[in-house]
């Protein structure tokens, strides 16, 4: 109860000097998934454009295409939110942590921005109390126990038959993203991802995060954030703007497990990551309900991916 009371304070106070300065949101939808304890018919109700999506009929490409695979849940079985709130702050406490910044974000941000306030207060508070470059490692060593290797070695028989450029596309900070994409190729012996898209997180000469000037979020708009001594502004950007700003525009195949990628489902042929046990959040499940994939795939087996890349 002491730690929360203390949370309660800390992201009260970062959630009030929250502003959006680019009033860009207007009529977009930042749902706000991973953390709300709903369930998935609830969504609908709230958000009833999930259940009227329109995706046209998209096609496998045959050549020159990007590969895009999601980090959480999909390539990585589990969140890593999760272990890095343990690292952080210890197994007692993180529960708190979690459960205060939701209140506290759907109260200030609301359906729209809820998300939003939510990734931007963490990365707030992870900075306030001390995240550096030794605990990063420590979240990359215990990550990669977590690693889908048998997703791994189809993305590796993609790369050989294909030779397209495959991206780990994630809201994760590119940092430790990166180390776990060099991880992976160093022991697949191949260069299998060609780089890495996700947050910009900034550590000091001293290894200690200092900023996080651009934040991957399921909306485009530009905030400020922090007291009036120590006042920055942070971008928070969609996957899809963020890959079209990086790469050149190419057909895209899109691996996810959750409709929080629904801008990068709805413009790719996708293969969705999905089994009921591993994959229980309303965001995963609600994809499966509503059929926005082309391909579903259980993570125990890969196997569909090479039979629909005709892949001996």
């Amino acid at each position: 109860m002491v730690y929360r009371s203390i949370f309660e304070r800390e992201i009260d106070d970062i959630m009030r000097g929250i502003t959006v300065k680019l009033d860009n949101h207007k009529n977009k939808r930042n749902i706000f998934l991973h953390e709300l304890p709903l369930e998935s018919n609830k969504y609908v109700e709230l958000f009833p454009e999930i259940a009227n999506i329109e995706r046209p009929t998209i096609y496998l490409p045959q050549n020159n295409f990007y590969l895009f695979v999601d980090l959480d849940g999909t390539l990585l079985n589990g969140l890593s939110m999760r272990e890095a709130r343990k690292i952080m702050f210890g197994s007692r406490i993180k529960d708190d942590f979690k459960e205060v910044i939701y209140d506290y974000a759907v109260r200030y941000g609301g359906k729209e921005l809820g998300f939003t306030f939510y990734v931007l207060t963490a990365n707030e508070i992870f900075r306030k109390y001390g995240w550096n470059i030794d605990k990063e490692k420590e979240l990359v060593y215990w990550s990669m126990y977590n690693i889908r290797w048998n997703l791994v070695a189809e993305l590796k028989k993609i790369k050989e038959k294909y030779g397209c450029q495959i991206f780990l596309v994630t809201g994760n900070a590119k940092s430790f993203s990166s180390r776990i994409v060099e991880r992976i190729n160093r022991t697949a012996r191949m260069k299998i991802f060609d780089d890495v898209l996700g947050s910009d997180i900034i550590f000091d000469d001293n290894g200690n995060m200092s900023d996080f000037p651009k934040l991957v979020s399921n909306i485009n708009l530009t905030v400020s954030i922090g007291n009036n001594g120590d006042r920055r502004d942070v971008r928070v950007v969609r996957k899809l703007d963020l890959v079209r700003e990086e790469l050149d525009e190419k057909e895209h195949v899109v691996i996810t497990d959750s409709i929080n990628d629904i801008d990068l489902i709805k413009t790719g042929f996708t293969i969705y990551v999905h089994d009921e046990k591993q994959h229980s959040n309303p965001d995963q499940k609600l994809g499966v309900e509503q059929g926005i994939y082309d391909i579903l795939v259980n993570p125990n087996d890969f196997s569909e991916i090479s039979r629909i890349f005709k892949i001996q």
